[in-house]
């Protein structure tokens, strides 16, 4: 049989165990809203939310495509992609992982790019992988951005 310290460390162990797991649950929800409230910025052609979805350092790495770094460069992306499409996608992120102030978000993007100029429509099929760092502030931002992965 235990004595009561024993069970007063097994209690306060158990509740450690519980803070630890609740505080991972609330940090990977904090992650993967990031992750959907840029897709749904993307969807409204929202710039502002999705300029406040990066870090000002943002890295874009575009399956085929060259390189991008900086939120300025990122912008202009996306004004003339917003100027020149609409976008209808849904997100499936199918893992994240927090560690301490970093994480990683893993998922596919489906959907459709309508081109405005001719209103041609274009599947969208991309997995993708994000890089999100926490802020000073406490908020979380994507830090690096890989999408266009085959899968």
């Amino acid at each position: 049989m235990l004595s009561k310290p024993g069970i007063l460390l097994i209690a306060l162990f158990a509740g450690f165990i519980s803070a630890c797991n609740h505080h991972s649950i609330d940090e990977t929800k904090n992650v993967n809203d990031v992750i959907f409230k840029l897709i749904e910025a993307d969807n409204n052609a929202d710039i502002q939310t999705v300029l406040r979805s990066y870090t000002d350092n943002i890295e874009f790495y575009p399956a085929g495509k060259d390189f991008t770094k900086g939120i300025n460069n990122i912008q202009k992306s996306y004004e003339k992609m917003f100027k020149e499409n609409k976008l209808a996608i849904k997100t499936q992120i199918i893992e994240t992982k927090v560690f301490g102030n970093d994480a990683m978000v893993t998922g596919i993007n489906k959907g459709t790019r309508m081109a405005l100029p001719d209103s041609s429509i274009h599947p969208l099929n991309d997995k993708y992988i994000a890089l999100l760092v926490r802020t000073s502030a406490g908020e979380w931002k994507i830090d690096k951005l890989i999408w266009g992965i085959d899968h």
